[in-house]
């Protein structure tokens, strides 16, 4: 953050953390990671958010992966690409020593504001953009103008577009055709994916695969071979149906309440079961 020559510099330091946290070998399953002032980020997930102090870099919503304190590297939290550790959904579908700098596509970004025009769209559109990232305002929202270029960005030149938030932080779900959710990329961070993704592919369907995969930071850990956590939105576990028991009024002639079963036949209770019963009622 602050030039080599300058009196405070923070580079040395920086590179020195940087060497010795990816020789520690503890953040081998994370992906890329960004090391600066002590503080140790997903590349995924960081962003810059300060043009002149030493600690700009945060990843809102997520927070660090731990720290370097000498002599220690500490790591606090894995990114969710980690529980793919040593699988093959875990590698990059994009092999970038087969395509060169020269062949990757235009894309760019366009900022959504109050009554924004649909130009910014159509001069990329005429430059030649094969896709576009919009950062809208709230949960993606476009203007309408800005829609109206997009749908004939859409209809006329086939170009993929991937909604984002400008708001720094929060997801974007949905998007329908050529128009692709981004999750909770930022806008910078979507149009490298969409960048790539058109690179090696012009099938908007695999395209949204691999944002709604590669491009989502999304847990699901297998616990055993019966029981899935998953915290997808698409798949939410079911609650599993008990059966509980319906206690009525007391049989006449006796002082114990009747317990009627599933199957509607009564039978008398003791007052140790009702207890239990009564409890598993409480207690789901």
């Amino acid at each position: 953050m602050r030039p080599w020559d300058v009196i405070g510099t923070d580079g040395p330091a920086n590179l020195y953390q940087a060497i010795k946290v990816a020789g520690s070998g503890k953040t081998t399953w994370f992906g890329t990671v960004v090391m600066l002032n002590d503080v140790i980020f997903a590349a995924r997930e960081v962003t810059k958010t300060n043009s002149h102090r030493m600690d700009t870099f945060d990843a809102p919503m997520f927070g660090a992966l731990g720290y370097v304190d000498d002599p220690a590297v500490r790591i606090y939290r894995a990114p969710a690409r980690a529980f793919k550790a040593g699988t093959p959904e875990w590698a990059t579908p994009f092999d970038l020593k087969t395509i060169s700098k020269d062949n990757l596509p235009l894309v760019g970004i366009v900022y959504n504001y109050q009554e924004a025009s649909g130009g910014a769209i159509r001069g990329l559109v005429e430059d030649g953009v094969k896709g576009i990232v919009t950062a809208g305002t709230g949960a993606g929202g476009i203007s309408s103008a800005l829609s109206a270029a997009r749908s004939a960005a859409i209809t006329n030149n086939n170009v993929v577009f991937v909604s984002t938030t400008r708001t720094g932080s929060g997801s974007i779900y949905g998007g329908s055709g050529n128009t692709v959710a981004g999750d909770n990329l930022n806008a910078a961070h979507a149009r490298i994916m969409l960048l790539l993704s058109l690179a090696f592919s012009n099938d908007v369907s695999v395209i949204r695969g691999w944002f709604q995969t590669f491009g989502t930071a999304d847990v699901e850990i297998s616990v055993d071979a019966d029981t899935v956590l998953r915290t997808s939105i698409e798949e939410e576990p079911a609650l599993p149906e008990v059966e509980v028991p319906v206690v009525t009024e007391p049989v006449p002639g006796t002082e114990e309440p009747a317990v009627t079963d599933p199957e509607g036949e009564e039978s008398p209770a003791t007052t140790e079961e009702t207890e239990v019963e009564q409890e598993t009622v409480a207690t789901p």
